[in-house]
């Protein structure tokens, strides 16, 4: 894992992009049905993860998208210790 430091909110957010639930990891893997971040307004928090190389940032319409990238998911898979799958 790399010396990044995320906060326990980005963390948290990252999760809700990936719709995680505990009750959903099945023989240590978490198939995660969905990787996107929405809102109205750009996001510091997620712009500091994009800056990172965790997430990308698109803007569709009136509203901000933020997707996890393969290093996202990575972090994700060495904080929880489990395979992320992406549909």
């Amino acid at each position: 894992m790399s010396n990044i430091k995320l906060s326990i909110f980005q963390i948290e957010m990252m999760l809700h992009a990936i719709g995680f639930s505990r009750k959903s990891i099945k023989k240590n893997k978490y198939m995660a049905y969905r990787n996107r971040y929405v809102v109205s307004t750009s996001d510091n928090d997620w712009d500091e993860l994009v800056f990172y190389g965790y997430a990308t940032k698109i803007a569709v319409g009136n509203n901000v998208i933020y997707h996890l990238t393969a290093n996202g998911i990575t972090y994700l898979e060495s904080v929880l210790s489990i395979k992320i799958i992406q549909n």
